[in-house]
């Protein structure tokens, strides 16, 4: 059994999320429409240029590499290698260069660039398999390219400038939209994704036991039984051998040993555990399970407000501060009801501030109980204070709902 948990293989598979299919079918629309527009302008300007042969070399180029990209990326899933990737962008480079060869010497340069802006825009192709900085910054040395060129062709000249400046923001501004689009599309798909693989440690009891463990032990079982059943209908007879006594005795280990643990794990240690997103930016510090008796509202309400604590420092780059730290004190009984406990939850946010904080997360952790902030030069701080009902013997290890 891998180590790697089922919600991990779900949300890390390296096929493109849902919807990302469709987006990409509408980046392929909108760069057909500028391939035809600026072939178009290719045959009306033909007779301008010195030689004809580089900008239609360069068009080959970029239909032939174009159609390879697509075709590779629609057979492997909306999956690019980093070669293959890396080798589309040598192509690009290459039909950029055949046309700034073709116009050189034309005075409006950025007037009669055809070839080299379907070029640097065919890089959305990419937009769902690449990462915004890879696009961005393959964008970016493309675009700064056919910047130098014009400025030694002569094109930045006052009468020319503006058409300059307009062919540069053409070819780099569409860059940034899709991969800022993209990137924000899975980003809202694979929390979509988490949410979903996190209903059942939503609605699980206090101490539980996660999706990966209930595979394991359904395979236990069943080796259990199939022991078991041998030994009934006579294929095995007692007393076992050395070899099958070894077998039912690590099986028998292997049982008691997830069974333990089954009790010492609460349904958001196993939301953490198992969610890619959480599992490296939040740290848990629950030695009571205290965590169990939040109810079904309560629970969903602190996962909601952990993404989006976990987004804002993404979004930032604080990638490299310390995880997020959620202690959780012993329930004490509350002052309110005598059928109530008092649970403490402490969430240390490194690096935060109030202001840097989206505004979701305080009406999320007004769900979970009365909360109060607190800043100090490591960071943000909120302590929880939620009401949950008493654990009074049998109701242990019971959730509250």
């Amino acid at each position: 059994m891998t180590a790697v948990a089922p919600a991990e293989r779900l949300v890390g598979r390296r096929y493109a999320a849902l919807g990302m299919r469709r987006m990409w079918y509408g980046t392929i629309i909108v760069l057909a429409v500028e391939f035809a527009f600026d072939f178009g302008q290719t045959l009306q300007q033909l007779g301008q240029y010195r030689d004809v042969a580089p900008v239609l070399t360069g068009w080959a180029v970029l239909l032939v590499a174009d159609a390879a990209v697509a075709i590779v990326s629609r057979v492997l899933g909306e999956h690019l290698p980093h070669w293959l990737f890396w080798l589309y962008f040598i192509a690009l480079a290459a039909a950029l260069a055949l046309d700034i060869e073709a116009t050189w010497g034309m005075p409006d340069m950025g007037f009669s660039f055809t070839v080299g802006t379907s070029a640097v825009l065919s890089l959305v192709l990419a937009a769902i398999t690449r990462s915004p900085l890879e696009l961005t910054l393959a964008g970016g040395g493309l675009t700064a390219v056919a910047a130098v060129a014009m400025l030694l062709g002569g094109s930045m000249r006052p009468a020319t400038l503006d058409h300059a400046v307009f062919a540069i923001c053409h070819m780099f501004l569409p860059i940034v939209v899709v991969a800022f689009i993209a990137d924000n599309f899975r980003r809202l798909v694979r929390r979509e994704t988490e949410e979903l693989l996190s209903q059942s440690a939503i609605s699980a009891p206090r101490l539980t036991i996660g999706i990966e463990a209930s595979e394991q032990l359904a395979r236990l079982d069943l080796a259990a039984e199939s022991l078991l059943g041998a030994v009934a209908d006579g294929r095995m007879r007692l007393p076992l051998s050395e070899e099958l006594a070894k077998r039912a005795g690590a099986l028998a280990t292997e049982l008691r040993l997830h069974l333990l643990e089954s009790r010492s794990k609460t349904w958001l240690g196993l939301a953490i555990d198992e969610s890619p997103l959480l599992r490296q930016d939040v740290r848990l510090e629950d030695p009571r399970a205290a965590a169990g008796l939040l109810s079904t509202r309560q629970r969903a309400a602190l996962l909601s407000a952990l993404w989006l604590l976990h987004d804002e420092r993404g979004v930032s780059s604080r990638a490299g501060l310390s995880p997020i730290v959620l202690a959780f004190g012993e329930p004490a009984p509350a002052p309110e009801a005598e059928t109530l406990d008092a649970v403490v939850i402490s969430v240390d946010v490194p690096g935060s501030t109030r202001m840097m904080v989206d505004p979701g997360v305080w009406e999320h952790f007004a769900q979970v109980g009365r909360y109060r902030e607190s800043i100090d030069p490591r960071g943000m701080r909120i302590d929880i204070r939620c009401l949950v009902p008493a654990v009074r013997g049998g109701a242990r290890g019971r959730t509250a709902h």
